[in-house]
């Protein structure tokens, strides 16, 4: 399997050669190139554009104002009224944009007629709304200085007759009495003559004529300028674009179109297609980024008119190809997912299977990304193995070993460690990769010793401190933090909007953050619709993005419901995009990938923030007694969803329930979501050590915090003091663990609930052996340690009793401490010694 790459030279002189093939090349754009397009807002006949405020793939906008016709792109008032709002000292907004009325005496881009003879004239309006006829008129009249009298002789006035159009395409304006132009196009025409000096004016001013655009407001564009074969490079290049879901915005086409005038051929000018060179301010932003895919989709096209294949080069541009980047919870996509050098895997049969791979399954910009890293990684450690890897036949189980060495060693794009679960990631999907070619008959002769085996693995194990709090934002610190909520968004733009709105936005999204726990993602996806009434409890509703998991709930505080509809009532008087209206937050855009904010917009309010925050004190002493400083870094959005775990940890909430109020399937995720502090467990362990038993009953207590941690271990339902097991972790039990009936065995209060499931979970493998017939002695082992364990369970519970209300209380309350510390810690689970049944399970979190 070979995939044929085009020599560079011999692409170089296909280009040249096209400057002699221009006619076929017009013609190839014409086949491809609707003169139909966009219906109701492109006038072919004259190239001009007239953007549909109403069509939502045109990124143009009516003016807020309710009496102003003015067009506007992503700002609330049209430029004019912008002014006037902020003449009037920036009142009420609702209040100005019902009752303003802009005052103008003529809208560019719509004909206004002339008003004399009761509206009859058939003229364009020019002065005081009269047509120029009729204000010369006027002018020679003696009462022209009275308003009255102007009324007066304008509605006696004869009316005129209409002129013929401009004869500028487009141009919505009639033309003067003595020229085939409006006065717009007459004073552009007079510094065009003055410049060039044509000798026929007539016939200069038809030419002149065909290649001027009409008055262009803000929602127009015009091609005219440009020559036939530019405008069909250009149109092609836009409707591409359409393709890809991009919206038109006219001013940076404008702007493109006075940029590209002069040149015969967009496609063909070489040089002479200048790009923006770094901090030229009149290429910035969207003008650079339009004339950058001009110049790529023009190139893509001239290779395909040429035969030449995108997959044919040995570096891809992804969108030639047709990759996008896309998840599957995103209704729009990202148009520029970038290039990927090939040529970097240096083993030839990786790469070609690596690009046959993408050329058959067209996957995503992530996933494309995904499978280049890792083979890209195969590749440098093959070659350099013995053979570097060219022969795939003669590859051998050592240079899988090697290969799944390297992805174990990988880092994140900023040095730091990568978690062993995305390394084991990796290595999965080269494995797949590896067999989606086998399956293809790709590899045929690649050595079945380069595949996977049980031994390739990547342990999920991650180191863990144990003694670390965690990472949660401590309440002390956000405390602090809430004092200053009014700094939330200050000097942040987001968008149109102001930064009043800015303001509110950012805080509500802090304090739903704060209380309720839910990742970023969750929160910024929140619907309008978000709040549920239910027998006097308010629930919010969320969907678990991370898990698949839709329509969740969580009940919540009447606080964090008036803070909800606060917003809500700040939100719905907001301008946003038709596609966002059922979202509780607006995108930064229009165009945005998402309809509601991103992940990194929400980051990017907490840090800010975090970061103006003068100073945050800790909860650790310093030297002089002074808490010292809390690190803002750690004042992230994800934090405040360990710290909202923590602080009902802390509150003795069940685990099941937190398990339940985090919406994770595993206890064991819940668990690594917060920490019992070392004091906490330290007074813990005091209040229990001394109320520790043998297996009968006898009182056998520990002499020290550090004996009952250090010389025993965690069994399912005590703690045993076997040096052996104890040495082992737990699972060196020569009795398989029926602790009941042994010297060794050690319980205590802390685990009085997991005795008693233990038993409820003995009788009923009791009955299950009793219906599988089996032996007797296997019945009478059931029997024996039911006995010993509920032995076990009252000797307990009489010591319980036993105790003051206040001791009770203090044990009591130790224990849930205890067993809270045994649940977080994964590392402490023992084993029973009996075989598992079927693959482990995967859980999502």
């Amino acid at each position: 399997m070979t995939t044929v790459v085009a020599p560079s030279k011999l692409i170089a002189a296909r280009h040249q050669s096209l400057s002699t093939q221009a006619d076929e090349w017009a013609e190839w754009l014409s086949d491809r190139v609707a003169p139909d397009w966009r219906p109701g807002e492109w006038q072919h006949t004259h190239m001009l554009f007239r953007g549909d405020p109403g069509n939502p793939l045109t990124k143009v906008r009516k003016c807020t104002v309710t009496a102003c016709p003015a067009m506007t792109i992503g700002r609330t008032f049209c430029s004019e009224c912008s002014r006037d709002y902020d003449r009037l000292g920036r009142p009420d907004l609702a209040e100005f944009q019902t009752t303003h009325e802009p005052k103008r005496n003529r809208i560019y881009g719509r004909a206004m007629r002339c008003w004399a003879a009761a509206g009859t004239c058939g003229r364009d309006s020019s002065t005081q709304g009269l047509c120029a006829a009729h204000y010369a008129t006027w002018r020679n009249h003696s009462g022209r200085d009275s308003a009255l009298e102007i009324s007066s002789w304008a509605e006696a006035a004869k009316p005129f007759d209409a002129l013929p159009m401009c004869e500028v395409g487009g141009c919505p304006y009639q033309r003067t009495v003595s020229h085939k132009i409006c006065p717009d196009h007459r004073r552009q025409w007079r510094v065009h003559l003055e410049a060039t000096g044509a000798a026929d004016v007539e016939i200069a001013m038809t030419a002149w004529a065909k290649v001027t655009p009409p008055y262009l407001a803000v929602m127009d564009f015009s091609l005219a300028p440009l020559t036939k074969l530019a405008q069909l490079e250009m149109l092609y290049v836009l409707q591409k674009a359409g393709l890809r879901g991009k919206k038109i915005e006219p001013s940076p086409i404008r702007f493109a179109v006075r940029h590209l005038t002069g040149l015969p051929s967009l496609a063909l000018a070489g040089e002479s297609f200048r790009m923006p060179k770094a901090g030229e301010n009149d290429f910035r932003g969207n003008r650079g980024a339009l004339l950058r895919d001009i110049q790529n989709q023009l190139r893509f096209a001239l290779e395909e008119f040429q035969g030449i294949k995108p997959t044919d080069h040995l570096v891809w541009d992804l969108t030639a190809v047709g990759v996008v980047r896309r998840d599957t919870d995103r209704k729009k996509s990202r148009r520029n997912p970038g290039t990927m050098d090939f040529g970097k895997i240096e083993v030839l049969w990786l790469r070609d299977l690596l690009m046959q791979w993408a050329t058959d399954t067209h996957p995503v910009s992530r996933e494309m990304w995904f499978y280049y890293r890792v083979c890209l990684i195969a590749s440098q450690t093959l070659a350099l193995r013995p053979g570097e890897g060219s022969d795939p036949a003669k590859l051998k189980f050592t240079d899988m070993a090697a290969v799944i060495k390297a992805i174990e060693a990988l880092t994140k794009a900023d040095g730091k460690p990568m978690k062993a679960k995305s390394k084991a990631i990796y290595a999965t999907k080269f494995f797949d990769f590896l067999e989606w070619g086998r399956n293809h008959d790709l590899l045929d002769d690649l050595s079945l010793k380069f595949g996977r085996h049980r031994d390739h693995n990547i342990s999920y194990r991650e180191e863990e401190n144990e003694e670390q709090i965690g990472k949660n934002i401590p309440e002390s610190v956000i405390r602090q933090l809430d004092g200053y909520v009014s700094m939330l968004g200050e000097g942040l733009s987001y968008g149109h909007l102001a930064l009043d709105d800015v303001k509110a936005m950012a805080r509500t999204i802090y304090y739903l953050l704060r209380d309720t726990g839910r990742r970023p993602s969750e929160i910024s996806s929140l619907f309008l619709d978000c709040l549920e009434h239910d027998d006097g409890d308010w629930q919010l509703i969320w969907d678990n993005h991370k898990a698949g998991r839709y329509r969740r709930r969580l009940p919540i505080t009447q606080s964090t419901v008036d803070i909800i509809q606060e917003w809500k009532k700040h939100r719905l008087a907001l301008e946003v995009p038709d596609d966002s209206r059922e979202y509780l937050f607006p995108p930064r855009s229009a165009d945005s990938v998402y309809d509601h904010p991103a992940s990194q917009d929400i980051w990017i309010f907490i840090r800010t923030w975090a970061d103006a925050v003068p100073v945050l004190h800790s909860e650790i002493p310093s030297p002089d007694g002074s808490p010292e400083p809390f690190d803002h870094r750690r004042v992230v959005p994800y934090a405040f969803r360990h710290s909202y775990c923590q602080r009902h940890a802390d509150a003795d909430i069940p685990q099941d329930v937190l398990q339940s109020l985090m919406d994770h399937v595993s206890p064991t995720t819940t668990s690594g979501y917060y920490k019992v502090s070392l004091k906490r467990k330290r007074e813990a362990i005091k209040a229990v050590r001394v109320h520790v038993t043998d297996r009968l009953g006898n009182p056998a207590p520990m002499a020290s915090n550090l004996a009952y941690e250090q010389r025993s271990v965690t069994v399912p339902w005590g703690n045993c003091i076997e040096p052996n097991n104890v040495k082992a972790g737990g699972a060196a039990c020569p009795i398989r663990h029926q602790c009941a009936g042994c010297p060794s065995y050690r319980p205590d209060p802390s685990y009085l609930p997991a005795i008693e499931d233990h038993v409820r979970a003995l009788k009923a493998d009791r009955e299950a052996a009793l219906d599988a017939g089996v032996a007797q002695f296997v019945i009478n082992n059931f029997d024996d340690q039911i006995e010993a364990y509920q032995g076990v369970r009252e000797n307990q519970k009489r010591r319980l009793a036993a105790m003051t209300p206040e001791e009770r209380q203090q044990v009591e309350e130790a224990a849930a401490v205890l067993r809270k510390v045994r649940a977080g810690s994964a590392t402490r689970t023992v084993t029973l010694g009996l075989p598992t049944l079927g693959p482990p399970k995967e859980t999502v979190e």
